[in-house]
C-alpha cells in the first residue's frame, strides 16, 4: 500500500514538473523573443536552446510519471 501511494506521488509530480515545463517554456520563448537581438542570434547560432527548457524539463517529469506507472502497476 506504501508503494502505491508513493507511486501516486511521483505521478502527480511527473503532471506538475510536466506542467511547470509548459509555464518555463512560454516565460523564456517571452524573454528571448522579447529581446529581438538575442532572440535571433539564438534561432541562428543555437536552435536547440531555444526549446532546451521544455524538453529538460518534460523529459524529467515524463520520467516521474512513468516511475510512478511502474510503481503502481506492479503486485507486490
Amino acid at each position: 500500500m506504501q508503494k502505491k501511494l508513493l507511486g501516486l506521488l511521483f505521478i502527480l509530480s511527473g503532471v506538475g514538473v510536466m506542467g511547470g515545463a509548459f509555464l518555463v517554456q512560454a516565460l523564456w520563448l517571452g524573454f528571448i523573443f522579447g529581446t529581438v537581438v538575442i532572440g535571433i542570434l539564438m534561432l541562428f547560432l543555437a536552435p536547440l536552446l531555444v526549446m532546451a527548457p521544455f524538453f529538460f524539463l518534460f523529459g524529467t517529469g515524463t520520467a516521474l510519471f512513468g516511475s510512478g506507472v511502474q510503481m503502481i502497476s506492479v503486485d507486490d
